[in-house]
């Protein structure tokens, strides 16, 4: 009758049988049934001691077995030079990187103007190229002069000359479907543009090596 009863009964709470009566456990709780039906309750809610202890002992012993010169080592200092040394590498490929793209894109200039009976388009546009190059150069140290940026590195005013004339060039690929004045006008600031860098930095080394 208890057993049949107990069926019953719905309840959010587990239900233990024995042979002689019915137990309500909690829900954080699980049942072990002994052979001789005695019940006891363990609470599932903690990590077990003893797990804990064992995962602390095997660290120790692990920083123990290192050696003194790995612990002494500065870490930290060749974490940094090595990020640098990173940097530089990243950006001498990607200088490289962009020269011989550039190259690649001068020459197969040329031989599309040549194709086309358009030779005379070659000079007159490296020249407007140049020249624009220039006055750009100059108007942007005029603009950093007035900002008050006097400091700032010739590198950033040479990226953005570069990346407009980049942006010409595009225009002159896609939009004007191979514009030949456009194409030298781009290469020819561009030229520009590399030949001002190199002096700079030659003109960078010789100071730093008189230093």
């Amino acid at each position: 009758m208890v057993l049949t009863a107990a069926i019953g009964v719905t309840s959010i709470f587990p239900v233990a049988y024995t042979k002689n009566q019915v137990l309500r456990l909690p829900p954080n709780a699980y049942l072990v049934n002994a052979k001789n039906h005695k019940l006891s309750v363990t609470c599932s809610g903690k990590l077990p001691v003893n797990l804990m202890v064992s995962m602390n002992n095997t660290k120790d012993k692990i920083w123990q077995s290192i050696p003194i010169s790995v612990k002494s080592f500065p870490w930290k200092e060749a974490e940094n030079v090595a990020v640098k040394k990173f940097l530089i590498l990243g950006r001498e490929t990607l200088k490289w990187s962009m020269l011989a793209l550039y190259a690649l894109s001068f020459a197969s200039d040329i031989i599309y103007s040549i194709s086309r009976n358009k030779e005379l388009v070659i000079p007159f546009g490296l020249f407007i190229g140049c020249a624009t190059a220039s006055y750009l150069t100059e108007i942007s140290q005029e603009l950093i002069n007035v900002c008050g940026y006097g400091h700032s590195p010739p590198v950033m005013q040479f990226a953005s000359i570069s990346c407009v004339l980049a942006v010409v060039k595009i225009v002159a690929v896609y939009i004007f479907r191979g514009n030949d004045l456009l194409l030298h006008i781009s290469n020819g600031g561009l030229m520009q543009v590399l030949w001002s860098w190199r002096k700079i930095l030659k003109s960078e080394g010789q100071a730093s090596a008189l230093e």
